[in-house]
């Protein structure tokens, strides 16, 4: 059954998890209020006040289960718009299932996953883009990432778009009327600058759909794979990196045979740190697997650290192995950065490498951060910034762009209006479906199907 047909239900979860001190069980629905005077009995006797705690006890056929708080929420001033009814317990796994069950027995069904935000969305109390963001709230790796989540909870990327859309919207009517109004021809567009308003709302969405891949290093993270021959620190450098001892460290050459994965957050921006097996040529079956490994994860980097040390020198000019030479051809077009290690014992002067550190003293380290954090989001990055950090929204953007421009064209080359109005629709239906205005109830399904239960 879907969410919109369950809406006559009153719906119940536990939205805490199962080892807190505290127990949250949500109630939302037509029967909360009912539930509430039929389970709950407060200390003091009288009507639920709307928004305040009450101390009481929990009764199943007379007999105490429980004593804890609740509390009312009166719709529409609800996170739902439906009457609400939350209850406060005490932790533990039985404990919560025990009352769980009672609410159950008293009229309520179980909440499915995402179904208390998709309520909300479907009566009206946030947008789709907001709705997104409070699962992206939820699954932030980073401060930035939460702040970005955080704005657009509070609508500020919703605002924007309803601003491109209210202008687009208007530009749309004076199309139609022109065409109503045949005599006016292009003059009437002249009159309202249609064809500079058309473009301007291409800037706008053109600014936010390159926000995307920024947007999503906030939301998401970045995948930072250290790559280079055996021996020459990557090891030692991931450890330091993550301030911790992630991966062993000998000098036998081909001791990481596997990847090793650790994170760590770059001035708010969250990493995931690959460690790969040394590149070298070899025998050894369970180091040819690691190797293998290694061009998976070069494949979903976004950026790449090539560590050489003066193994790498010839005729003062980098000179990499064979299987790093390979390597580094077949991947230099994607962001890398080169680096050269052990500068502590090295003379080598290579104009060719962007950083010369020491892991084992720490030198260039914090240096390496910044040039790891510029490769990824730029040296002009702002976070203060509108971006979107979501994937569908930027598919959409993305298709209304693309009947923008045909818009454009048409409006360039004087085609007839009816083919300018219909990529406007077009492209107003793009904007709508990123709001939800327009959006199919499978997409719906998918989105809070990635909800918890409880949420």
């Amino acid at each position: 059954m879907s969410i919109k047909n369950r809406l006559s239900e009153t719906i119940v979860a536990i939205t805490t998890g199962i080892d807190g001190a505290v127990s949250i069980i949500r109630v939302s629905g037509d029967r909360s209020l009912e539930i509430m005077n039929k389970i709950f009995k407060p200390l003091k006797k009288g009507n639920f006040k709307p928004r305040y705690m009450y101390y009481g006890s929990i009764i199943d056929d007379k007999t105490i289960i429980e004593k804890g708080l609740a509390v009312y929420f009166k719709n529409p001033n609800s996170f739902t718009g439906e009457d609400i009814v939350e209850f406060h317990i005490h932790g533990g796994f039985i404990n919560s299932q025990k009352v769980l069950k009672l609410i159950l027995k008293s009229g309520a069904i179980q909440a499915q996953k995402g179904e208390f935000t998709e309520r909300a969305f479907l009566f009206g109390k946030i947008d789709l883009i907001q709705a997104e963001s409070i699962l992206e709230i939820i699954e932030s790796r980073g401060e930035l990432g939460l702040s970005q989540a955080v704005n657009q909870l509070r609508g500020v990327l919703s605002n924007h778009i309803n601003s491109i859309n209210k202008e687009l919207l208007e530009i749309t009517t004076i199309t139609e009327a022109t065409i109503d109004f045949p005599e006016e021809d292009y003059d009437f567009m002249a009159e309202y600058n249609i064809k500079e308003r058309v473009e301007n709302i291409l800037d706008n969405l053109e600014k936010l759909s390159n926000s995307y891949f920024e947007g999503k290093l906030l939301s998401q993270g970045a995948n930072v794979v250290i790559v280079g021959a055996p021996n020459v620190g990557k090891s030692s450098l991931m450890n330091i990196l993550l301030n911790e001892e992630r991966a062993i460290v000998t000098n036998i050459p081909g001791t990481t045979r596997d990847y090793l994965e650790g994170s760590l957050s770059i001035k708010g921006v969250p990493i995931t740190l690959v460690d790969t097996a040394g590149i070298r040529e070899s025998k050894d079956e369970i180091e040819q697997i690691g190797v293998e490994r290694v061009f998976q994860k070069i494949e979903n980097s976004d950026l790449i650290i090539f560590l050489i040390d003066e193994t790498h020198k010839k005729d003062g000019k980098i000179n990499f192995s064979e299987k790093i030479k390979e390597i580094y051809n077949r991947f230099k077009d994607k962001k890398h950065i080169l680096i050269q290690n052990k500068s502590d014992i090295e003379k080598l002067e290579l104009k060719e490498v962007n950083l010369k550190i020491s892991t084992k003293n720490g030198i260039g380290i914090e240096e390496l951060k910044e040039l790891i954090y510029n490769n990824l989001v730029g040296e002009n990055f702002k976070s203060s910034e509108i971006m979107i950090t979501n994937n569908r929204h930027k598919v959409n953007i993305d298709n209304a762009i693309s009947y923008m421009q045909n818009s454009l064209d048409a409006i360039e080359n004087m085609l007839p209006l009816e083919f300018v109005s219909q990529d406007l629709k077009f492209a107003l239906n793009q904007l709508g479906a990123i709001l939800g205005e327009v959006t199919p109830d499978d997409i719906l399904g998918n989105i809070f199907g990635n909800f918890c239960i409880g949420k």
